[in-house]
């Protein structure tokens, strides 16, 4: 994950757009058509939201569409087996994210399994205890699957640099306090904190992602203009994922600075 993230970066000298889906929605077949439509479109990053019922980080559309795919009657396992086959064959760098009760549920050790098994680049866990995020990056590391660390607002010096210790993909920055689907705004204190993230990390060669809020290309510049090293979109790419197949083609197309195209 990190080598391909700073591949695109060094290639189009921009910071990758990296999109959101909860795995296998609508269905199995409605998810393939979407991700190959997505690859299509020059998508070449995705994060995967595994089912689970406390989405607390989530804003209401994410939260919703996350609850409704646990009545599926299928493991988190299956969702994440055969989301990433779907994304492996079309081409995307996936990246599984799941909150941390998932995580114990599944079983660090056969996550990482299955990622490696299926193609699955990098794993992400925003709520995961030190204890945990240590037992992660030992077992990832053991396969070639990449941590993809969550940074949420409000941390110290030491806190992040102690996260970054134990991350190999790149570090997720929250970009303000709350759950997705805000409003993005570049103030005093996200720039304190991304020029903070951007610092530590740089000495691990880590790229830094944005993420909460951006939800328009206007967005994506701002954040990318700020120091971001790639854009992470979520409820408004959803919305345009629930649009229907037009509403994708349209949305992504006007990300093209973000994208791998021609």
């Amino acid at each position: 994950m990190k080598n391909e993230i700073f591949n695109f970066i060094e290639k189009r000298k921009r910071a990758p757009l990296i999109g959101y889906l909860p795995a296998l929605f609508p269905d199995n077949d409605g998810f393939l058509r979407i991700v190959r439509q997505l690859a299509e479109g020059g998508l070449k990053f995705i994060e995967v939201g595994m089912p689970t019922a406390t989405p607390f980080l989530d804003g209401e559309l994410i939260k919703g569409t996350l609850s409704k795919l646990t009545r599926a009657d299928r493991s988190i396992s299956a969702f994440n087996i055969d989301s990433g086959k779907i994304i492996t064959a079309c081409g995307l760098n996936g990246i599984t994210m799941l909150y941390e009760h998932t995580l114990i549920q599944y079983g660090i050790r056969e996550l990482v399994s299955d990622c490696a098994e299926c193609g699955i680049s990098a794993v992400l866990v925003p709520d995961i205890t030190m204890e945990n995020r240590r037992k992660l990056f030992v077992e990832a590391s053991k396969t070639g699957v990449e941590v993809v660390s969550f940074a949420v607002t409000g941390l110290s010096e030491k806190e992040m640099k102690e996260i970054i210790g134990l991350t190999s993909g790149f570090l997720y920055l929250q970009s303000s306090e709350g759950p997705t689907g805000g409003q993005f705004s570049v103030g005093e204190s996200f720039l304190r904190r991304l020029d903070m993230a951007k610092r530590l990390a740089a000495p691990e060669r880590l790229p830094v992602g944005v993420g909460f809020g951006i939800n328009s290309p206007a967005d994506a510049v701002e954040a990318e203009k700020a120091g971001a090293d790639a854009v992470i979109v979520g409820t408004s790419f959803l919305k345009a994922v629930i649009g229907g197949d037009n509403k994708i083609s349209g949305y992504l197309s006007r990300f093209r600075q973000f994208l791998e195209v021609a």
